[in-house]
């Protein structure tokens, strides 16, 4: 073991910041776009971060192409979702859906694929609760800025991360597909009952 300034950590272990190991953190939109009913982009906030998924109803607001140009963000397969507004701490990973970012959503895109499970578990960590807990402002209404989110430090070892990634991915890949199977199942039953209460369709 050697002494660090998160404790005593493994010999072989170091101590880093997120933005250390990213590319890019940042926030969506801090304003209101120009909603279009039936439009295919997806103006998401931190209620739609899932357990992992981007989840969107019939409450999610739409836009347009138009507008989703005038606020996209620079996405990729190395993307994590962070709730930072509201509702903390709630993650998704990003799968090329339709989407654009409310302010209440921060991204960060990793520069390793392999950082990315690591992160989301370091997310759902009583470690990260409690960094919640000390770097949160607001009274009504919690905040947790992109400095701190760029500040949050965290022992690592890089060759274990990436056996640990290794290992979980097809965990979260195989919940991922639970919950797709949920929604498809949600809109079904969304889309049936209304029919069903009316008398269109008899059982």
């Amino acid at each position: 073991m050697k002494p660090s300034e998160l404790g005593e950590i493994p010999i072989n272990w170091e101590v880093l910041d997120l933005k250390s190991i990213s590319s890019k953190i940042g926030d969506g939109l801090h304003g209101t776009p120009k909603y279009i009913d039936g439009g295919e982009y997806f103006f998401i906030n931190g209620n739609n971060l899932v357990n992992g998924m981007i989840e969107i109803d019939q409450k999610t607001k739409r836009t347009n192409k138009e507008e989703y140009e005038k606020y996209k963000k620079e996405l990729n397969e190395n993307t994590i979702f962070l709730s930072i507004n509201g509702t903390l701490g709630n993650i998704a990973f990003y799968n090329e859906e339709k989407i654009f970012l409310s302010k209440s959503v921060c991204y960060i895109n990793v520069l390793e694929n392999y950082y990315k499970v690591f992160i989301a578990c370091l997310f759902k960590s009583d470690y990260f609760k409690q960094y919640l807990f000390n770097y949160a402002n607001g009274t009504t209404i919690k905040n947790l800025s992109l400095k701190a989110i760029r500040e949050l430090s965290f022992p690592i070892s890089k060759n274990i991360c990436e056996k640990f990634s290794h290992i979980v991915k097809p965990i979260f890949e195989q919940i991922q597909q639970n919950q797709q199977q949920n929604q498809i199942l949600k809109q079904q039953r969304d889309a049936l009952l209304p029919k069903l209460i009316s008398g269109e369709i008899r059982v």
